[in-house]
């Protein structure tokens, strides 16, 4: 009786790893240096809200992505206390096209959904915290204002990913530290 629990429980988590959405495996840019340079924080949502809500620890606004050998330096400000506290994150390239690794709030793993390095970057962030995976969503664009395929690819994401869209954040009028850049 307990191998079959045991044997049930496995197939449960199996299939439910399974149904759990990915990252695309098509590669969204040649070369990661093209994405160097300064950005602006445009879309911002996540699988578990609280984690980019105000106060959040997943909350940053982007200032510039800078891309020095094997790794990718991400200059951030964190929204905390009212505050936009600076904030250097290193990712370090891996094996595949298009993701990288860092440690922050857990494992992190980032994927390049989609790119336009003239215009908007996609990026889809999954963290592991205490076993648990939160898929964070970031639409960064050149200026403030992205075309709007940009957007529309954000939001079919956001669907992909099950996050409703009532809980898409719009970083150009809700953030504190994007608004003191201007």
């Amino acid at each position: 009786m307990k191998i079959n629990l045991l044997l049930s429980l496995g197939l449960a988590l199996v299939s439910a790893l399974h149904a759990l959405p990915t990252a695309s495996d098509k590669k969204a840019i040649d070369n990661l240096q093209k994405l160097a340079g300064k950005w602006n924080s445009i879309f911002l949502a996540s699988t578990v809200q609280k984690r980019v809500e105000d106060g959040g620890d997943m909350k940053f606004s982007i200032n510039n992505i800078d891309v020095r050998g094997h790794d990718v330096v991400f200059d951030l400000d964190l929204q905390e206390d009212g505050k936009c506290i600076p904030y250097i994150i290193v990712a370090n390239k891996t094996e595949k096209d298009n993701v990288l690794k860092f440690d922050y709030e857990g494992e992190n793993t980032v994927y390049v959904e989609k790119a336009n390095p003239d215009d908007h970057v996609i990026f889809a962030t999954h963290n592991i915290q205490n076993g648990t995976e939160t898929v964070v969503l970031e639409l960064y664009g050149r200026s403030q204002d992205v075309k709007e395929n940009a957007k529309k690819s954000f939001k079919k994401l956001c669907k992909k990913y099950g996050i409703n869209k009532d809980y898409v954040i719009d970083m150009t009028q809700n953030s504190k530290c994007n608004k003191e850049k201007q």
